[in-house]
């Protein structure tokens, strides 16, 4: 439970939300109904990038109830948590966020940081309570204090705005640096934001740039997409990449597949460098060597569009395929997008469509929304499925596609949820 809490969060893990599951799920194979119910919570409410699947949810849930209720009224901690989350959510029972405040007052006395964090959430959202800043940061740094990392960031977030509370910025530095201290990956990203937007005093760009390839360095692939998207919106001068350069090519040269394929990406697009179509190839090869499958992804766009090497489709198909079992969510849906299309070779749809979903499992939201549109209208053999279709546009619309916001709203409106 403890590793796969690690890879949910990205705790000194690459954060993957698809191996979390995974992990989860054969915790509960021991058949203990509190692990079976985290599960069922879980599969309930989705992962971010996992679809929820409430029915499942729910009649794992119904199937351990009664014994998580019982261990809950012992004392159980985790039990009293998983009641909390099980009233909030409305799994295996009647929704009850109300109710859940007490459960979850319960576990956070006695110690649980998730508990404690629940009800951050709950006080900054007014759910089963009234809407108070305040209070929810004063949960959060309860469960800051109890050790919970996620926690910490959104103390830190809160803190740096002074949204609803006193503005700190020494105090959101100082959790964010504890949080970065025990590996927490995605708060590099935080603070990398919050220097690029002069949001904890002077603009810092070098230092936010030299972060997220620290992250990169670490493993955290996310981060690549998050320095892309950084230097679209701001676009940095050389000097202040230099750093971020630095820290990749020094890497990179000792053998760190994550740089080697970082590097290849930057210099495949000219996005912050140069664009060098023979250097990015050369590191993209260094990169495929050491297992790296973002560098497969570019080998497989250089064959595909015969840049730097002829043009082979089949050669892309390879690339693209080993990157996507390499866990490239871009292969992933490269991949998928060429066996439905057919090129080079008889259209396969089924499974396209499976590396799809993939893709859409790993985080790729344009991957997501071609699977919404596949059970929404029932095409590439998929079965027209509703419900099926919004956990999917729902991922998509997390990552801010409008077409899938649209759909949400709309089938949100028409069966009374949010």
């Amino acid at each position: 439970m403890a590793e796969a809490a690690r890879y949910r969060i990205g705790l000194g893990r690459p954060y993957d939300l698809h191996r979390a599951r995974e992990l989860y799920e054969k915790a509960a194979e021991s058949g203990d109904p509190v692990t079976t119910m985290q599960l069922a919570v879980l599969t309930h409410v989705g992962l971010v990038y996992v679809p929820p699947d409430p029915a499942r949810g729910d009649a794992m849930a119904e199937a351990v109830l009664n014994e998580v209720l019982a261990r809950a009224k012992t004392g159980d901690v985790d039990a009293r948590y998983l009641i909390g989350m099980s009233l909030s959510e409305g799994v295996g029972q009647e929704a009850d966020p109300a109710s859940a405040i007490a459960w979850y007052e319960q576990a956070a006395a006695g110690g649980h940081p998730w508990a404690a964090y629940n009800l951050g959430y709950q006080h900054s959202v007014g759910k089963g309570v009234e809407q108070s800043a305040a209070a929810a940061v004063r949960w959060y740094e309860r469960s800051a204090e109890l050790g919970n990392v996620n926690a910490m960031a959104h103390v830190a977030w809160y803190r740096v705005g002074g949204r609803g509370v006193p503005a700190d910025h020494e105090r959101a530095l100082a959790l964010l640096d504890r949080a970065i201290s025990v590996g927490f990956y995605p708060a590099m990203t935080q603070l990398a934001d919050h220097l690029l937007e002069g949001e904890l005093g002077a603009a810092d760009p070098s230092r936010a740039y030299d972060l997220l390839a620290a992250a990169i360095v670490a493993g955290y692939d996310w981060s690549v997409d998050r320095l892309r998207w950084q230097i679209s919106q701001h676009d940095p001068s050389a000097a202040e990449l230099r750093p971020c350069v630095a820290r990749l090519r020094s890497a990179a040269s000792q053998g760190n597949a994550h740089a080697q394929a970082a590097l290849a990406s930057m210099l495949w697009e000219g996005w912050g460098v140069d664009r060098d179509i023979d250097e990015s190839l050369a590191l993209a090869r260094r990169g495929a060597e050491g297992g790296a499958g973002r560098a497969m992804t570019v080998l497989g766009f250089a064959y595909n569009n015969g840049l730097g090497v002829p043009k082979n489709v089949g050669e892309a198909e390879r690339w693209w395929r080993s990157g996507a079992e390499a866990g490239s969510n871009e292969s992933m849906y490269r991949l998928g997008e060429m066996l439905m299309r057919g090129e080079g070779r008889p259209a396969n749809e089924p499974e396209g469509l499976e590396w799809l979903r993939r893709a859409a499992r790993a985080g790729h939201i344009f991957a997501a929304l071609e699977v919404g549109r596949a059970h929404d209208m029932g095409f590439w053999g998929a079965e027209r499925d509703e419900q099926e279709a919004y956990g999917w546009f729902r991922i998509a619309a997390n990552g801010g596609i409008e077409e899938a916001v649209g759909w949400v709203r709309a089938y949100e409106a028409r069966h009374g949820r949010r």
